[in-house]
């Protein structure tokens, strides 16, 4: 989280870091998305929208004083069901 925070206020000093940033973040992204391609996601929704909405979870949970590690997990229990 101090990364991204880092990242976004310079980003008006140059591109470098963001593009950088985005380079680590765009593997990690196709990750999860892949993940959540072998899990049965709730009411039709796909990986690539169900990707995003885990990390803003996490994210917000995070910074409204969640525990690190543990932030989101009920997001993903309300996105997917499990497989036999």
């Amino acid at each position: 989280m101090a990364v991204l925070g880092t990242v976004l206020a310079e980003e008006e000093h140059g591109a470098e870091l963001m593009q950088a940033f985005r380079r680590d973040l765009v593997p990690r992204r196709a990750r999860l998305r892949a993940s959540l391609e072998r899990c049965d996601l709730r009411g039709g929704l796909d990986a690539e929208t169900a990707a995003p909405m885990l990390v803003g979870s996490h994210d917000a949970s995070y910074l409204a004083g969640g525990a690190r590690g543990a932030a989101g997990n009920g997001a993903s229990s309300m996105l997917c069901s499990a497989r036999p």
